[in-house]
C-alpha cells in the first residue's frame, strides 16, 4: 500500500530562507554598531550577541528540518525531538536580538507543526528571552526601551501564531480531504462489489431458469428414447439432434455463468486483512488486531473475509470516527470465526440502509458461512463464520 505524503519543501527554498535569515540578522546589527560607545561592558555584550547569532545560524537547518515520517499525511508526528531542542535554542539565543528574522521563522515553524505543547514551549522561551532583554538594559544596547521590546515582542508573537496556525489548519484540511477521498474510494469499491454480486445473482437466476428448461427437455427426450426402442429412425435422429443442440446450449449457458461467477485468482487472506488494517490505520483509525489461522479458507471464503474486513473498517471510520476497532480471528474446529467490534459515538450519523451488511450476509451464505450483526446501545459488533476448506 502506498503511503500518501505531503508536498515537501524544495531544498533550495530552505537554503534561501536560511540565507535571508542570516542577512536580516546581520542588518539588525547596524543599530547596535551605531550606538556602540566603546565601553568594555558593551563590547562584552556585543561579542556574546555575535557568538549567539553565529550559533543561531548553525542551528537553523536543524530547527527547520522535516523528517520523512512527518511528511506522511496521515501521521500525527510534529518532528524529531532534536528539532524541538534546536528550535528552542534558536529562540533562546536569538531572542536576545530584537527584530531577529531567525526567531520569527523558527517560531512560525514550531507553531505550524500543529502540536500545542511545542507551540507553548516555543512561546514560553520567546517570552522569557524578551523579559530578559527588558530586565537587563545592557542587552538592549539602548536601542529599544522596555515599551518597544514589549511592542515588538508582542508583534512577533501575533504574526507567528497567525501564520503558524494558518499553515497548521491547511495541513489539517489536506489530511481531511485525503481521508474523505479514501473513504469515497472504499465506498465506490463497495458499490462495485455489490453491483457485481447483484449481477452474479441475476445471472444465476437467469441461468437457473434456462438451464433447468434445457435439462428437463433433454431428460424428456432421453427418457422417450429409452422407452421407445422400436421408434422410427427419423424420430430417433430428430430426438438425438434435439438432445445434442440442447446439450450444447446448456454448455454455453454454463460457460457464461462460470465466467460471471468465477472468483478472481487466489488471494492470501492474511495479507488481505493486514492490507485493509494498514489502510485504516493510515487514515487515522485505531485498530487492535488479534491474529488467527486463515490459511485453510477456500478462495471464495478468503474473498468474503477480505471484503468483510474492508466493509467493517470503512463503516467504523464513517459512523464511529475516533473509536478504536477490535478485530479478532479465532479458529474453532473446522471453521474460522472473525469478530469486529467498536464503540458507538454519541450522535450516530445516518447510515446508508445497511446494503453493505446485507451484501456481506449474502457473500457469507454463498461461501457456506454465516454473518451475524450484534447491535446494542453502546457497541456495534459483527461476527463472520466461514468453513475451512477440506484438505486431502
Amino acid at each position: 500500500m502506498a503511503t500518501m505524503t505531503r508536498k515537501t519543501r524544495p531544498l533550495w527554498i530552505t537554503v534561501l530562507l536560511i540565507f535571508l535569515c542570516v542577512v536580516a540578522d546581520l542588518a539588525a546589527w547596524i543599530p547596535h554598531i551605531e550606538n556602540f560607545e566603546g565601553t568594555d561592558q558593551e563590547a562584552l555584550v556585543l561579542g556574546l550577541m555575535g557568538l549567539f547569532s553565529f550559533a543561531t545560524w548553525i542551528l537553523l537547518p536543524f530547527a527547520l528540518h522535516h523528517s520523512r515520517r512527518e511528511r506522511n499525511i496521515h501521521e500525527e508526528y510534529p518532528g524529531h525531538p532534536v528539532v524541538l531542542i534546536a528550535a528552542l535554542l534558536v529562540l533562546v539565543l536569538g531572542g536576545f536580538r530584537p527584530l531577529s528574522l531567525s526567531v520569527l521563522v523558527v517560531l512560525i515553524s514550531i507553531i505550524s507543526r500543529g502540536r500545542l505543547r511545542w507551540s507553548l514551549a516555543g512561546t514560553a522561551v520567546f517570552v522569557a528571552s524578551c523579559v530578559t532583554i527588558i530586565s537587563v538594559p545592557y542587552i538592549r544596547m539602548n536601542i529599544f526601551d522596555p515599551f518597544g521590546c514589549v511592542f515588538y515582542g508582542s508583534l512577533f508573537l501575533i504574526v507567528a501564531w497567525i501564520t503558524g496556525s494558518v499553515r497548521a489548519q491547511r495541513r489539517q484540511r489536506e489530511v481531511t480531504l485525503v481521508s474523505l477521498a479514501e473513504l469515497n474510494e472504499d465506498q465506490l469499491r463497495s458499490r462495485e462489489e455489490r453491483a457485481r454480486l447483484e449481477e452474479r445473482n441475476r445471472i444465476a437466476r437467469d441461468i437457473h431458469d434456462s438451464l433447468s428448461h434445457r435439462l428437463s427437455l433433454i431428460s424428456v427426450y432421453a427418457g422417450g428414447l429409452s422407452y421407445r426402442k422400436d421408434a422410427d429412425p427419423e424420430r430417433v435422429a430428430e430426438a438425438a439432434d434435439t438432445i445434442q443442440s440442447e446439450a450444447k446450449a446448456a454448455v454455453e449457458d454454463l460457460r457464461g455463468v462460470i465466467k460471471a461467477l468465477r472468483v478472481d485468482d487466489r488471494v492470501d487472506p492474511r495479507a488481505s486483512i493486514e492490507e485493509h488494517i494498514g489502510r485504516a490505520r493510515a487514515a487515522g483509525t485505531k485498530v487492535r488486531y488479534k491474529k488467527g489461522d486463515v490459511d485453510k479458507l477456500s478462495t471464495l471464503a478468503a474473498h468474503t473475509l477480505g471484503r468483510a474486513v474492508q466493509e467493517g473498517l470503512t463503516n467504523a471510520r464513517k459512523y464511529a470516527p475516533g473509536k478504536k476497532v477490535t478485530l479478532t480471528v479465532e479458529n474453532e474446529e473446522d471453521k474460522v470465526r472473525v469478530t469486529m467490534q467498536n464503540k458507538k459515538v454519541a450522535e450516530q450519523p445516518e447510515s446508508g440502509g445497511g446494503n453493505g451488511l446485507l451484501g456481506l450476509e449474502e457473500r457469507a451464505r454463498l461461501a457456506g458461512g454465516t454473518f451475524t450483526v450484534l447491535d446494542d446501545a453502546s457497541t456495534f459488533t459483527w461476527v463472520l463464520e466461514l468453513p475451512e476448506e477440506a484438505r486431502a
